[in-house]
């Protein structure tokens, strides 16, 4: 059953005579429990940490794909459309494991955590009946929580979510196919703070359709709202992704950057006609320094210090 020659390989991309040739892609797998665990032995967990989490820490995939349609996403490149999810049973499997080897948190890795309530709520079942006391964390979207789920995942050991939130105008998630809107921020936070869960999110500056004006909404939001960390980000329009196509026939990227270079960080890909790449980089570090100096922004780290299960570490760590 060896394929004779690589043009037989599915999804293989090789070079034959110095022509580069790419195979017909090869089919998702189905189901995601048929894939071996990882081999978490081999890794130094000693050595992976990240904010507010002590080593050692790992991942723990949970699923693939995503049903939204937001433009900026791998997903597109990667899954499309479909989501392959991940047993309960397996996950929890996983994550005992870990425990076994000495893991003291998880991340819970998934292009859309959330995406179905059963599995998240299967998954917390398990661990919490396990005891293993562990902690763990996730990235979420505000419109896949509820009182309930978010009640039921800090039970088993969720002590961190950060909410993808984008932006806090409606116009700029419409645009970009985020699917959610900024009034279901408070209350996601609101339940998630009554279960004892710690309320962090992420922010992108450069969408299309951002203004300086959309900007210092965003901030002020960030501001307002009950957080204790955040992250703002600048749009990166990566090849195969919408937000890719729509900057390539408008003419959006700058003129000298490469795409392969582009991180959240900076600098600045885009280069909007009313909003330039060097104005971009500006205004995320003003995000930054406007939340830095946000009222009551020291007692909050204070607090988060002397209240943290896991006590706090400031690093520049892997872990979400």
């Amino acid at each position: 059953g060896r394929p004779r020659t690589l043009g037989a390989v599915a999804g293989l991309a090789w070079r034959h005579e110095g022509e580069v040739l790419l195979n017909p892609p090869r089919a998702l797998l189905a189901r995601l429990d048929d894939l071996p665990l990882p081999a978490h032995d081999l890794l130094p967990l000693g050595l992976y940490s990240g904010p507010d989490v002590r080593a050692p820490a790992a991942m723990v995939v949970t699923g693939r794909g995503c049903p939204a349609g937001c433009c900026f996403c791998l997903k597109h490149v990667l899954h499309g459309d479909r989501v392959r999810l991940r047993s309960p049973e397996s996950v929890a499997h996983e994550v005992a494991l870990l425990r076994r080897l000495g893991a003291r948190h998880v991340y819970m890795q998934a292009d859309h955590f959330g995406v179905c309530r059963e599995q998240v709520l299967g998954i917390c079942r398990h661990l919490h009946e396990a005891n293993l006391g562990l902690t763990w964390s996730c990235s979420m979207r505000v419109d896949a929580a509820d009182e309930e789920l978010l009640a039921a995942m800090a039970e088993a050991g969720c002590r961190r979510i950060t909410w993808a939130v984008e932006t806090a105008n409606e116009v700029l998630l419409w645009r970009c196919g985020k699917g959610t809107g900024p009034e279901q921020v408070e209350p996601a936070l609101e339940w998630a703070r009554r279960a004892g869960i710690h309320n962090w999110a992420s922010f992108i500056i450069g969408l299309p359709g951002e203004t300086e004006a959309t900007i210092r909404e965003t901030i002020a939001a960030a501001r307002h709202w009950p957080l204790e960390r955040t992250v703002f980000e600048l749009a990166v329009p990566r090849p195969g992704t919408p937000l890719w196509e729509q900057a390539l026939g408008q003419g959006w990227l700058r003129p000298d950057a490469r795409w392969e270079q582009g991180d959240a960080s900076g600098p600045a890909l885009l280069d909007y006609p009313s909003l330039s790449a060097w104005q971009l980089e500006q205004w995320l570090e003003r995000a930054y320094r406007e939340w830095a100096l946000r009222p009551g922004s020291l007692w909050g780290d204070l607090r988060q210090l002397a209240g943290s299960p896991t006590g706090y570490q400031a690093s520049a760590g892997w872990l979400p």
